[in-house]
């Protein structure tokens, strides 16, 4: 197991101090990664305590070994490319997709996907096996080729992804369809549940740091589920996603380079 900062700094003057350190960037922010046993960490923490500033979003790495051991595990893509169409903005880009009719502008609580996505032109996926779009936190795309290989055997559905201006189905991406919730809850006690005082909803901040909190009620049949719990992620809230241990396994030997698995913390594994 290993701790990973993700470091953002909107600053540009800060850039030679950090380069002196080994770090280079593509674009006119500070944006770099960096885990607690690499000896700049130390300097990263003085240099962000003495002046500040900056942002830092912290996650925790897994062996394989380690998430082999779990019967269900959290999904956090890395690849997040492109947004939902028309672009003008979170809501605006979602009008069509999702029922917005209970959706609370305060809290982002309340919206539910009715239609599928439109997305401006085919991901080059490259190596790369799942894919994200920005704003959408619980929404994961894959090839129809890797549909049919990792997930169908598990009968994990599907739904088409549309071209923005044609409205024709894309030939190279399609949306994993995970309808079903988790029969239980989350021990999610202390600060980050939120009450919304204009519709009374309850939403969390994103748990994960180490291993996943307890499930209520471990489901033992499935292979994907979603949280009953919505979780603050900008706009709009988010589900956690949960796969199955045998979906993971075939995941992880198809090639999962830019998926990042949490397990949950009480459903390891237990020796006979």
């Amino acid at each position: 197991m290993r701790i990973k900062h993700h470091i953002l700094f909107d600053d540009k003057s800060l850039m030679p101090t950090f380069e002196e350190m080994g770090f280079y960037f593509k674009s006119e922010f500070v944006v770099f990664e960096i885990y607690e046993d690499d000896s700049r960490w130390p300097l990263i923490v003085d240099f962000m305590q003495r002046y500040q500033v900056g942002g830092n979003r912290c996650s925790v790495e897994f062996s394989h070994e380690e998430l082999a051991r779990y019967h269900w595990l959290t999904l956090w893509c890395t690849w997040q490319n492109g947004y939902p169409l028309p672009d003008s903005g979170p809501l605006d880009s979602i009008a069509g997709t999702y029922d917005l009719s209970q959706y609370c502008t305060t809290c982002g609580a309340g919206w539910r996907q009715v239609a599928p996505f439109r997305i401006l032109s085919e991901p080059t996926w490259k190596r790369r096996k799942i894919m994200m779009l920005n704003w959408i936190l619980d929404a994961f795309f894959v090839s129809p080729q890797t549909w049919h290989d990792v997930f169908r055997p598990f009968d994990i559905g599907y739904r088409p992804v549309y071209k923005r201006m044609t409205g024709v189905p894309m030939e190279t991406v399609v949306q994993l369809d995970i309808p079903a919730v988790l029969p239980g809850t989350f021990d999610l006690s202390g600060d980050s549940a939120h009450n919304c005082a204009v519709c009374g909803t309850t939403t969390y901040f994103d748990p994960r740091s180490g291993r996943y909190p307890a499930m209520s009620i471990i489901p033992t049949t499935g292979h994907a589920y979603v949280s009953q719990e919505e979780f603050r992620g900008g706009t709009l809230t988010f589900r956690q996603v949960f796969f199955s241990h045998e979906v993971y396994m075939a995941l992880h030997a198809y090639g999962d380079k830019n998926c990042e698995f949490t397990p949950v913390v009480n459903t390891e594994f237990t020796s006979p």
